[in-house]
């Protein structure tokens, strides 16, 4: 269900139905997959047939990624021309995104940085990506 809400809102946004909207939500425990992955190839079936964790495809590329109820998500929509977003540039849109998470981060004394293309890590590691 966090999947489909994830892919109408930007929908809308888009077709100018909707406002802009940034929207946060958990999941259990679930692989979520890019839309041009292959569960076979991507995922231990088995494991997580035995562990109960879902396996779910988003609408947007990208590796997996393993959510449960530990980690936060958060999606923005934005419309078209919005002033965060270049038209001609994502690796620029992927930073503006991340700034605001990379900040709220460095606020709490985390040693927070944007990555290109598209990831936050912490003291080198990645503990952040998006898919747009």
């Amino acid at each position: 269900m966090n999947l489909a809400i994830e892919e109408a809102i930007p929908r809308t946004v888009g077709l100018g139905k909707a406002p802009n909207t940034v929207r946060f939500w958990h999941n259990s425990n679930t692989i979520v997959l890019g839309c041009f992955q292959s569960a076979n190839l991507e995922v231990n079936l088995e494991a997580c047939e035995e562990l109960g964790t879902d396996i779910v495809r988003r609408f947007t590329g990208g590796g997996a990624v393993y959510h449960d109820s530990g980690n936060l998500n958060y999606a923005i929509s934005l419309k078209r021309g919005h002033p965060l977003i270049p038209t001609n540039d994502l690796q620029l849109a992927f930073q503006r995104l991340s700034e605001g998470t990379v900040q709220g981060l460095r606020s709490l004394g985390v040693n927070a940085e944007f990555q290109p293309i598209n990831d936050i890590h912490v003291n080198g590691l990645k503990v952040s990506g998006a898919a747009g």
